[in-house]
């Protein structure tokens, strides 16, 4: 994050693929779609108690990724709430246990973290993760990204990872 003279902190762009800088967003989103959609076995993921934003991201991006044919599943380190269960694919939505998501989070090819700069927002989760030799992607809007993954599409300018996720699917040639 930059910090101006007065302490003010400042937007953050951080567009990495495979841990190189990227200063072009539209050529990050399209890299990094080309790698999602290119994936064997996908694990989408977002934080503990998610909201509206990390839910609609979390299955905006699962639909798009089963239509192009990927393997993927949403695994959760806590339920959907109850308020965003009318949402059409929140019962495909996994609550991470252990004894049945460990060896599936540790073989996975890849793994989409959303709207969240921490792997401790994932608790149990997280450490699974961190133990994954999985190629790690975070597409987020808040500050201060924690580095951890491979991949990092993170603008602090837009509304909403919803936003993000927007951009990545519809720049979809």
């Amino acid at each position: 994050m930059l910090i101006s003279p007065n302490n003010e902190s400042k937007a953050m762009t951080k567009f990495i693929i495979d841990k190189k800088e990227i200063s072009d967003y539209k050529q990050s989103c399209t890299e990094l779609r080309k790698k999602l959609t290119t994936s064997k076995d996908l694990i989408i993921t977002t934080h503990i108690n998610p909201d509206g934003d990390a839910i609609g991201s979390v299955l905006g991006i699962y639909f798009y990724a089963i239509a192009k044919g990927v393997n993927a599943q949403v695994i959760l380190p806590s339920p959907v709430t109850f308020n965003l269960l009318y949402l059409e694919g929140s019962a495909d939505c996994q609550v991470f246990d252990p004894s049945e998501h460990n060896e599936i989070i540790i073989n996975a090819e890849d793994i989409l973290i959303l709207d969240l700069n921490d792997l401790d927002r994932l608790k149990e989760l997280g450490e699974a993760i961190s133990n994954s030799e999985a190629n790690i992607t975070v597409i987020d809007h808040h500050r201060e990204p924690k580095d951890f993954a491979n991949n990092y599409l993170v603008d602090t300018e837009v509304s909403s990872t919803g936003e993000l996720i927007y951009d990545l699917i519809t720049t979809d040639e």
